[in-house]
């Protein structure tokens, strides 16, 4: 096939039906429309469980500045959503989560560093949660601290309730409300006294 759109279709099409993911990306790297199809390709198929460390790989490299934000979206959101065993891809995540020039991209690159818990990954979320501007990396950052063990991230969760942006607060109290446990009755409930926003109380 000669036009990229088409090809970017089939490429969606094969990781939504292949049993795994592996392809020869020697022809699919010459516009943007191929890699951001060979993006999406990898993300469907990591929803299906059908990815191993190859296509780990390969939404590593597609991470590059380089690359078009469309292919940047599909490698992120694959990390983010449907990839498994990717410690080895955090220095390149944690830089996307930092630099990328798309919010979009941040946000899912943030994200995919909950599944990792790392010490490093837990530095620089609880660094996002205090000097990002951007309340939608904020809250993806308050989501990604819920994937951790609630032990390790309990107080950056409750500094997260009085954040500035009610979003950030309503995210928060949410991750809470899934993970705490009985021990946390007092604190939560010395924290509640200090909570105005009726969803943020509620939760």
């Amino acid at each position: 096939e000669e036009n990229s759109e088409v090809i970017r279709e089939i490429l969606i099409a094969y990781g939504k039906t292949t049993s795994m993911w592996n392809l020869d990306l020697s022809a699919l790297m010459d516009d943007s429309i191929k890699t951001a199809g060979l993006a999406w390709s990898i993300y469907y198929a990591g929803l299906r469980g059908k990815t191993n460390q190859p296509a780990n790989k390969t939404a590593t490299f597609l991470l590059d500045h380089r690359f078009s934000n469309d292919t940047r979206l599909g490698a992120a959101h694959f990390f983010s959503r449907a990839a498994r065993d990717f410690e080895s891809s955090e220095k390149v995540l944690m830089a996307s989560a930092r630099q990328d020039i798309s919010a979009e991209v941040r946000m899912a690159a943030v994200l995919s560093l909950g599944n990792i818990h790392s010490d490093s990954s837990l530095a620089l979320l609880s660094t996002i949660m205090d000097t990002e501007t951007d309340p939608r990396i904020i809250v993806s950052s308050v989501r990604a601290l819920g994937l951790f063990p609630y032990a390790r991230v309990r107080h950056y969760l409750r500094e997260a309730l009085i954040h500035e942006n009610v979003n950030v607060g309503i995210v928060a109290s949410e991750v809470i409300l899934d993970n705490a446990n009985a021990e946390d009755w007092l604190a939560l409930a010395n924290l509640a006294t200090g909570v105005s926003h009726w969803r943020i109380l509620t939760n």
